[in-house]
């Protein structure tokens, strides 16, 4: 019983190690040649990502409203400084449509 748990044992592991150093060699061209062709979307069509913080999560008829936001990179989430305008619709859940546009001024990101 024990020679027979052996050889199962050696032949997964050599299995393992072959499987392993055949996709490691095979593909690193193309790994390459794929994560240039990424960069370079990147570089020509820049994502943004942008998240708000308000004061409250509800408000009332004539209550100010106090919004912060925040412009990432949406590739590499750092500062991002492309975008001089952030657009932001403030929208009525229940009637669904929007109450408000807002163009607002981007500062430092």
């Amino acid at each position: 019983m024990r020679p027979a748990f052996h050889r199962i044992i050696g032949l997964l592991v050599l299995v393992s190690t072959g499987l392993l150093s055949a996709y490691r060699t095979s593909d690193d061209e193309f790994i390459k040649q794929l994560l240039n062709r990424f960069d370079a979307y990147n570089e020509q069509r820049p994502t943004e990502k942008v998240y708000l913080h308000t004061d409250r999560e509800t408000y009332l008829t004539g209550e100010t409203i106090w919004i912060k936001g925040y412009l990432f990179n949406g590739s590499n989430h750092q500062a991002d400084t492309v975008s001089r305008v952030l657009y932001v619709d403030l929208v009525d859940p229940v009637a669904r449509w929007v109450r408000l546009r807002m163009q607002l001024r981007v500062t430092d990101s």
